[in-house]
């Protein structure tokens, strides 16, 4: 076997062991069920996916300012990857042990063993992308993750499934946390793979790295230099912030049709089903008619899935709304990477992927916030039509950026 085949199946499986161990946390329906039962506060509820994403996404420079320096990345990647794990695992330890009681320390004990599971993989994942990015050839990247995400998807939904069908009538605290330590585990054994990575070397960038100031100024700088960028920024802002509605839908159908934790947990069956199918497709579709255009056909998703909730009068309801956020979600895992694969110069790619991730998902967690005062204001249902609103615009927006001059046919915003 050669050292290409190897790598390529390595990353195949990373990927593939990544989804149970995600979707057994997943910010958009069990972590905010969990949160539910500590907290009755809208805003604080539907702003986990938001808050993950920021967690993730702060560090993300700084990640790119420590891997320059060093020429094989993978194995302190699985290091610092494993740190953030061991945290989530000290948080369910204490939730189960506690009883789940004090309710107000174990929400922020909570929000903290995120921050470190999402900071940790937010520090790493340009290094992750770039060692990614070396070894998989561009011309199979989207089929690769695809087929990976497909079998990932079938594991986890398996995996969900049970779950959620053990932990019972009274999951919490300790069939939240019993599922919080095996998504820990399942997620350290996803990354540590990459210590059998035949990594070929980088070249070192830095050898000597500049201050932390200067290094969060490497983000607006680029900004002020690169219009294109910009414009496709602003498009991705808006699609994102069209998908706040996503992070309410679970605690939708469990206040509008008093849904038990069983019937969400088939509602995350679905989501995985649905996501697993449109996974391959997206690989193939993102080989195909580029990243920009995977990035329009997920965002014509949003609109749909707001729509359906707004005009919701039955629990059946929910069905389709998340086959369609599978969709979608599945679409945006698959372009929110190789957008930049496909369109940042090789010796900038680190720092285009972390300022694409820094300027987008701290915005999101505003989108949440505004949606859950929206919702404890008026209700969900004027949330859901101003979701569907701005989805269209951002749908618009990226079509001109499509369209505009600096983006060629193929999506390369520089030649």
């Amino acid at each position: 076997m050669t050292d290409c085949t190897r790598n390529q199946l390595i990353f195949a499986a990373n990927i593939a062991l990544f989804w149970p161990g995600f979707h057994l946390i997943s910010p958009i329906t069990i972590l905010p069920l969990f949160v539910s039962f500590l907290t009755e506060s809208s805003i604080l509820i539907g702003s986990i996916p938001a808050i993950y994403l920021v967690a993730y996404s702060i560090p993300l420079i700084y990640g790119v300012r420590y891997f320059e320096g060093r020429r094989y990345k993978s194995r302190m990647l699985v290091v610092i990857i494993t740190t953030g794990r061991i945290g989530f695992i000290a948080f369910a330890v204490i939730l189960i042990i506690s009883g789940g009681s004090p309710a107000a320390l174990m929400l922020l004990l909570f929000f903290i063993a995120a921050f470190i599971l999402g900071g940790t993989t937010g520090f790493c994942y340009p290094a992750w992308a770039d060692t990614f990015n070396r070894v998989v050839d561009s011309h199979s990247r989207g089929r690769l993750i695809g087929i990976a995400q497909t079998i990932g998807g079938v594991m986890a939904g398996i995996i969900v499934l049970l779950a959620t069908r053990l932990m019972g009538d009274d999951p919490f605290p300790t069939g939240f946390g019993i599922v919080f330590i095996v998504a820990a585990l399942i997620l350290t054994i996803s990354y540590g793979l990459l210590v059998f990575l035949r990594e070929p070397p980088s070249p070192v960038i830095r050898s000597d790295p500049e201050s932390l100031w200067q290094t969060g100024l490497r983000i607006p700088r680029l900004l002020r230099k690169d219009s294109a960028f910009r414009s496709l920024l602003v498009a991705r802002l808006l699609i994102g912030a069209g998908m706040a509605s996503f992070g309410f839908f679970a605690v939708f159908g469990t206040r509008r049709f008093d849904l038990d934790v069983e019937q969400i947990g088939l509602l995350a069956t679905v989501l995985l089903v649905s996501q697993t199918i449109a996974n391959l497709a997206s690989g193939f579709l993102n080989d195909r008619i580029g990243a920009i255009g995977l990035t329009i056909a997920g965002a014509a998703i949003t609109p749909i899935a707001a729509l359906i909730a707004f005009v919701a009068t039955d629990p059946i309801a929910l069905y389709p709304i998340f086959i369609l956020v599978g969709f979608s979600q599945a679409a945006f895992v698959m372009a929110d990477l190789t957008l930049i694969l496909d369109t940042a110069p090789n010796d900038q790619m680190p720092t285009y992927l972390a300022t694409y991730s820094a300027a987008v998902y701290p915005v999101l967690i505003g989108a949440s916030a505004i949606a859950g005062v929206i919702i404890d204001v008026v209700g969900f249902k004027p949330m859901f039509l101003l979701s569907a609103s701005l989805g269209l615009i951002g749908i618009g927006l990226m079509v001109r950026v499509a369209r505009s001059r600096t983006v060629s046919n193929t999506t390369k915003l520089y030649g």
